[in-house]
């Protein structure tokens, strides 16, 4: 997938999971695990607002992995789901993604932040530093990690097990 034509464009699982075969093979032999899922309350939004406004939370849901590379290395994995999120419509479903590895630091950070598909808080911020702002050398890259891949995809299989949609 050529990254540029989807800049400022909100990016779908679909649009995240085109990748390239290479990374798609290097996946396969990671340990996903899920790890938690938490709810956080989305008040700093137009939609927020409105809905608080109606004393009602529009809250999302943020699912924590550790992947485990064949090196024996951890990452950890956090998708953002929003409220009207449905496993039905999953390719179709708009998230927020990060990585702890270097390779989603200095190739996707960037371009996810871009088309606002990067799940962000204080920490991460500190951590990606500079890689939020300033354009990867190399522009043409896939979307995201082979560890946030493997975690998408163990979500579509495992979601109900995990009790992550009620």
């Amino acid at each position: 997938m050529n990254f540029r034509y989807s800049f400022r464009r909100k990016l779908r699982v679909k649009d995240l999971l085109d990748i390239d075969e290479g990374r798609k093979d290097r996946s396969k032999p990671l340990e996903a695990k899920f790890i938690t899922i938490y709810t956080i309350v989305e008040s700093g939004t137009l939609k927020g607002k409105i809905f608080k406004l109606f004393k009602r939370a529009l809250l999302s849901r943020v699912i924590r992995y550790e992947v485990k590379s064949n090196s024996g290395n951890k990452y950890t994995v956090l998708i953002k789901i929003f409220p009207n999120f449905s496993i039905n419509k999953f390719l179709s479903s708009k998230v927020q993604v990060f990585c702890s590895c270097a390779d989603f630091m200095y190739r996707a950070a960037y371009n996810l932040n871009q088309t606002n598909n990067i799940f962000l808080n204080k920490n991460i911020e500190k951590h990606l530093g500079i890689a939020l702002t300033e354009k990867p050398t190399r522009v043409d890259t896939t979307p995201i990690c082979k560890h946030i891949y493997a975690v998408l995809n163990d979500f579509q299989r495992n979601y109900k097990k995990y009790g992550i949609l009620k």
